[in-house]
Formats: C-alpha cells, sequence, structure tokens
C-alpha cells in the first residue's frame, strides 16, 4: 500500500490563490475594454452612412441626379426593392420605390442604379436595404450609380408610397 503525505503551506496557499483572483480579474477587464471598443468601432461605422428614409427618398433622387458631382463618394444607407430593366445587366437594378402622383392619383417607379455583385439573388419586388457609395456613372448619359457594399434582404417598409420631391 502507498501512501502520500500531502501538506499545505497555508501562506503560500492563499499567495497563489489571490494572485490567480487577481489574474482572473485582470483578464476579464481586458475581454470587457475589447468588447466595448469592438462595438463604438462598429457604431461608428454605421454612423458614417447617411440613412435615407421614406420622407426624404425622393428629394435625395432629384437633387442626387441634378448635382452628382455633390454627391459622389458620400455612403449611404437606402431602402427600396430591386426593379429591373430589360437592359440591366446581372449585377445591376433599380433601388426603387413607388412615387404617388397627386393629379391623377397614379404612381410611378423612382429609383438609383444600383450595382452589386450579389444582385441576381434578389427576385423583382424583392425589398432590400442596401450601404454603399455613390458614383459617377453611365446609362443614357451621365448619371449617379449607387455602388453598394452590403445589401440585405428586410420586410416592406410600413410607407408603401413615397411623396414627390418638395418644388
Amino acid at each position: 500500500m502507498f501512501i502520500y503525505n500531502f501538506k499545505i503551506n497555508s501562506k503560500s496557499f492563499f499567495k497563489y490563490f489571490i494572485i490567480i483572483i487577481v489574474a482572473l480579474a485582470i483578464i476579464s477587464l481586458i475581454i470587457s475594454i475589447v468588447k466595448i471598443v469592438v462595438k463604438e468601432k462598429k457604431q461608428i461605422k454605421d454612423s458614417d452612412y447617411i440613412t435615407i428614409n421614406s420622407n426624404e427618398y425622393s428629394n435625395f433622387l432629384k437633387d442626387c441626379h441634378s448635382n452628382i458631382d455633390a454627391y459622389v463618394g458620400k455612403k449611404y444607407c437606402i431602402t427600396g426593392y430591386v426593379y429591373r430593366m430589360p437592359d440591366f445587366n446581372k449585377n445591376q437594378f433599380v433601388l426603387a420605390r413607388n412615387m404617388l402622383l397627386y393629379s391623377n392619383n397614379k404612381s410611378v417607379v423612382v429609383g438609383i442604379l444600383s450595382e452589386n455583385n450579389k444582385a441576381s439573388s434578389f427576385d423583382n419586388g424583392t425589398y432590400v436595404v442596401c450601404k454603399g457609395v455613390i458614383e459617377k456613372g453611365d446609362y443614357h448619359g451621365d448619371m449617379p450609380v449607387f455602388k453598394i457594399t452590403s445589401i440585405e434582404k428586410c420586410e416592406k417598409p410600413d410607407e408603401d408610397f413615397i411623396n414627390p420631391p418638395s418644388d
């Protein structure tokens, strides 16, 4: 039979116990700080984008088409639905909304030409929220092109129709 005598020095045990507790506290503090910094960095990234809401959509389109150079290079977050014309290539679509015309109570499709490599994976009529940058492009003349860097499917906005631009 084998008997092992194990003796614990209480002063050493207490000293090592305190060191381990302090080390764990420091590690958890560092992890918390890293999480906070990453979260703030993400919020800063999202705040770089100008969000165009339903009330601003038609005014944004009107001004963007009139003053392309003022919008080039700016980052936007825009919600709309996928609308394709027959002559578009597979990575192009109009990020569209329906604008209600008060004169005859009809609606027309309005939007901004958009490009993204994943565009073909979204069917016509699918609502998407897109983040990207405005560039100057050519489609039957100079026009703004929304180069999408992030595209996600979303629910249809509560405001189905947008108003015409203000004068």
